[in-house]
């Protein structure tokens, strides 16, 4: 076999190994993004002052769900992290009336920040994994 034919041969070898391995370095980078689970204190700013509440999430293909441990008691919280956007909503139930909290956001590791939605009027948020706050 001539020289020319092993280069060509091993160029065809290496283009064929890189575009074969180009989707599962795709894939694995994909994977690095943070999951928004576990215990975080979520802090925002509201019609009526300000909040600090303790969340705990659970994500289970994509599906974000969890309570939320406030002065008015635990409230569900049921939600979606596509990547790092985030959409979650926080159940507030009276006997008088109810409440949601529609908060959007994005995750960057260990903190997340976005909008909230309460009412009709728009506040900012802030997150902090609970470990990463000691």
């Amino acid at each position: 076999m001539s020289h020319r034919t092993r280069t060509r041969r091993s160029l065809a070898i290496a283009l064929l190994a890189l575009a074969l391995g180009a989707p599962a370095v795709y894939a694995q980078h994909t994977d690095h993004v943070a999951a928004f689970d576990g215990p975080w204190m979520i802090t925002f700013d509201h019609q009526m002052g300000g909040a600090e509440w303790r969340i705990d999430l659970t994500l289970a293909d994509h599906a974000i769900e969890g309570f939320a441990v406030t002065e008015l008691g635990s409230m569900p919280i049921e939600g979606r992290q596509d990547g790092a956007a985030l959409e979650f909503i926080l159940f507030f139930n009276a006997p008088d009336h109810s409440v949601e909290f529609f908060f959007t956001g994005t995750l960057e590791g260990d903190t997340a920040e976005g909008a909230v939605t309460i009412a009709d009027e728009e506040f900012g948020w802030t997150a902090i994994r609970v470990e990463s706050a000691r």
